[in-house]
């Protein structure tokens, strides 16, 4: 896959214009980027001797008009999960006061069997975090240990300087839950099968994870097209907000699947002529390459 596939096509005098609605995505164009992805994730495991059943996280990359002027984070449900039925999860809970972790830990076990949760794998209360995973050693072991991590929303603030960088830049950011939640189990299923939408306030590019390199093409799709529908409803200036979407996955280059621009011809935004479109087909998605 060539490195150019990483870049939107070329625009003269680019601006913003009258916005299409996020239902007016080229879903063929979608469609192609996934496949696209899908068949390089492929090629590269046969190359690398990879496992087959070693799948890559899928993202959607959203890039903003402008940089929001606060940090925007909203949890969303798809209509296709994210994780598999075997996923390790991790929960980070609040210490309870006046006991030990291991009391703590006791306590939020009997909380999640009282519901009927059985998804988490592991409970680490926030002191033992701190304890025992201060090496550098030790932060990258627990990042390797589970494929999703979930936190006491209670204590989602103080976690980065205790995780390290290496969450962050995995993309395995913990999901916050509200464990006081009356119906706990639909809380913390919808942030499992769900995913986050964080817009920051340092940069005008984000990126959502919307399932994996082992779904189905067509359910890559409907997650796309979901997330692209809260958007509109979520950002400050709605759709109007959203300069430019690409999709790729943990290894690959970026695939551009949106484009906002028109040029100074007065072009449609997002819309391209016949002949734009077979052109933006053989440059961008050549599943081969």
């Amino acid at each position: 896959m060539e490195d150019s596939a990483s870049t939107a096509p070329a625009t003269s005098a680019s601006t913003p214009a009258t916005l299409a609605a996020p239902e007016d995505l080229d879903k063929e164009q979608i469609k192609k980027a996934v496949e696209a992805l899908l068949a390089h994730s492929r090629s590269r495991k046969n190359a690398n001797g990879l496992l087959l059943n070693e799948n890559e996280n899928f993202f959607l990359m959203v890039v903003l008009w402008k940089i929001p002027s606060k940090e925007l984070r909203v949890k969303l449900s798809l209509p296709h999960s994210i994780r598999s039925d075997l996923a390790d999860i991790c929960l980070f809970t609040k210490d309870n006061p006046n006991v030990t972790p291991e009391k703590t830990e006791h306590f939020y076990k009997k909380l999640l069997n009282k519901h009927g949760i059985k998804t988490i794998s592991q409970i680490i209360p926030f002191r033992t975090l701190k304890k025992e995973y201060k090496a550098y050693e030790a932060k990258l072991r627990l990042l390797g240990s589970f494929d999703f991590f979930l936190t006491d929303a209670r204590i989602r603030r103080l976690l980065p300087s205790h995780l390290g960088r290496h969450f962050y830049n995995r993309k395995k950011v913990p999901v916050s839950v509200n464990l006081l939640a009356k119906n706990l189990s639909r809380e913390i299923n919808n942030s499992i099968g769900g995913t986050v939408l964080n817009i920051s306030k340092s940069g005008s590019c984000s990126t959502i994870r919307v399932g994996h390199t082992g779904m189905q093409v067509q359910h890559l799709i409907e997650n796309i097209l979901a997330v692209t529908t809260k958007l509109s409803q979520k950002l400050p200036e709605k759709w109007e907000s959203v300069k430019l979407l690409y999709v790729k996955t943990e290894r690959s280059v970026s695939l551009p699947i949106f484009s906002s621009f028109v040029s100074s011809r007065g072009e449609a935004k997002g819309v391209r002529t016949p002949s734009q479109k077979k052109k933006v087909s053989r440059v961008l998605y050549t599943s081969e390459s």
